[in-house]
């Protein structure tokens, strides 16, 4: 379950490390209160990377179009 810094919300099954929340923090002090911060997701296992680009891959999405800034 995530733990967010006050001013920041999100998906309460994310998984934070420190890092992330170092980030969110100084992020949420850089930027105005009025410009909402919003977490969809943190650190994904290998399993769990692979399973989403298998679900990406299942419904359509081209991942090359989606991965390589040089796909034409």
């Amino acid at each position: 379950m995530a733990s967010y810094p006050k001013g920041v919300s999100g998906n309460p099954k994310a998984v934070l490390n420190k890092n992330h929340i170092a980030f969110l923090t100084a992020l949420r002090r850089a930027l105005p209160a009025s410009i909402p911060l919003y977490v969809n997701s943190g650190t994904r296992t290998p399993e769990q990377q692979a399973a989403a680009l298998k679900t990406k891959r299942d419904v359509g999405d081209n991942l090359y179009k989606l991965y390589r800034a040089d796909y034409i």
